[in-house]
């Protein structure tokens, strides 16, 4: 195989395999619903009938606030539910769009989507193109496309963002300003922000003060409706495909006060107890321990953060953190893992030292994302062998280690995102 056959396959296979996959998910719905509703349980738990419902709600959301609805309460313009978004969505509503739209728009930001994967940072190496290819082909990425859900558009804004950044000046300010658009769609992309960290030292406090100042602005001049839509944001039932560091905690209040709690994402408020309050407090305790003794493994054995890999690292992974320690996401949100395996891989290749560990940190990205049918597949296995009551106690146990691996995912992500950003801070000062 020459060199140039090598490089396409590289860079454009896992966008073709996933788009395969999206048109697979496409021909069944129209073939066989019931067959297609079967494939999707693979998926998630709550999977529906229909297709594209996120970019439905938004755009059916949109009109009824156009109709002058509060749409930030249940309303029966949007039978019953009620929108949780940033209210600059709601601006579409001028645009000539509409619900009526949704097949087209849903099918265009899906393919957007998964045309930009080949702006990827180019792997060298079947073993990284392989890794690469187990986390953008997963259940969590044909997830987020299926219900065409605006993580996926907001991914391909941090996408384009991160090729920006190691461009011109210019390009580089566009970079930013695409992750700031995306952060006033839908809040938690502003801890992509974080990245800026790698420009030079007037440049840095310019842009975090600039960006910092409209994201303020932002937030002043919709107050009202940012205030209300992050006081609905929904909080749900811990043991299925949500991620959080909540799920822990919230898992055991259940388990210590049985009761019907099952009915997938739905809002209420936790209201912990005590107890709850000191399992919380003594596992954020020991997420702290476990980053301060694994953050000198990082420090001095990492590429630069000007890298491309890297910068895509910290962009993906500052998100997935942030999401982690402040709410509860649904499992399409691990979309943003395929942001960090460049960098990943990279990190392995640069030394010794954290190789080891970092090879451990990608066998937990690829479970994670793969876990909904890994799940599926081992209780489909264990229910040829004992009734469904039997299997309470190995539920759980999957579901513990599942959140655990989840933990210290995200406390390694943190480390190398503060190794990165101290190793580049002190470059500032001599960089030209």
């Amino acid at each position: 195989m020459t060199s140039c056959l090598r490089k396409f396959i590289y860079r454009f296979t896992p966008s073709f395999t996933l788009a395969l996959g999206f048109a697979a998910l496409t021909l069944l719905h129209h073939a066989n619903l019931e067959l297609y509703h079967q494939a999707l349980q693979w998926t998630d738990h709550s999977a529906l009938y229909t297709p594209f419902v996120d970019m439905q709600a938004i755009l059916q959301a949109e009109a009824c606030w156009q109709q002058g609805v509060n749409v930030y309460t249940p309303n029966a313009c949007m039978g019953g539910g009620f929108f949780n978004y940033s209210p600059v969505l709601l601006r579409l509503a001028h645009w000539p769009i509409g619900p009526t739209n949704t097949d087209a728009v849903a099918i265009v930001t899906d393919l957007f989507c998964i045309a930009s994967l080949a702006i990827l940072p180019a792997t060298k190496t079947a073993q990284g193109f392989w890794l690469r290819l187990a986390v953008i082909a997963s259940p969590a990425t044909l997830y987020a496309l299926e219900r065409a859900n605006l993580d996926a558009t907001i991914f391909t804004l941090c996408l384009l963002a991160g090729w920006f950044l190691g461009r011109s000046l210019i390009l580089r300010i566009l970079g930013y300003g695409l992750i700031l658009l995306a952060a006033l769609a839908k809040f938690y992309p502003a801890f992509a922000l974080l990245s800026v960290v790698r420009e030079r030292r007037a440049l840095f406090f310019g842009l975090a003060t600039g960006c910092t100042g409209l994201l303020l602005l932002g937030l002043l001049v919709f107050k009202g409706q940012t205030a209300a839509a992050l006081a609905i944001i929904p909080q749900g039932w811990p043991f299925g495909t949500l991620f959080g560091s909540v799920n822990i905690p919230y898992g055991i209040r259940l388990l210590r006060a049985p009761g019907n709690f099952f009915g997938g994402m739905h809002l209420f408020r936790y209201n912990f107890t005590g107890f709850d309050i000191l399992v919380f407090a003594l596992l954020r305790l020991i997420a702290l321990l476990v980053f301060i003794t694994s953050l000198p493994l990082y420090r001095g054995n990492l590429p630069p953060l000007r890298n491309h890999a890297m910068t895509l690292f910290v962009i993906g992974a500052a998100i997935l953190v942030g999401c982690f320690f402040t709410a509860q996401s649904a499992n399409y949100r691990e979309i943003f893992f395929i942001l960090t395996v460049p960098g990943l891989l990279l990190i392995a290749r640069s030394g010794e030292a954290a190789r080891r560990r970092v090879m451990l940190l990608i066998a937990g990205v690829i479970f994670t994302v793969w876990q909904p049918f890994l799940h599926g597949v081992l209780f489909a296995a264990l229910g040829l062998f004992a009734n469904a009551n039997a299997l309470g106690f190995p539920q759980f146990v999957f579901w513990l280690c599942r959140e655990v691996l989840f933990w210290w995912v995200m406390i390694q992500f943190a480390a190398i995102i503060t190794a990165s950003s101290l190793a580049e801070l002190q470059l500032l000062p001599v960089r030209r």
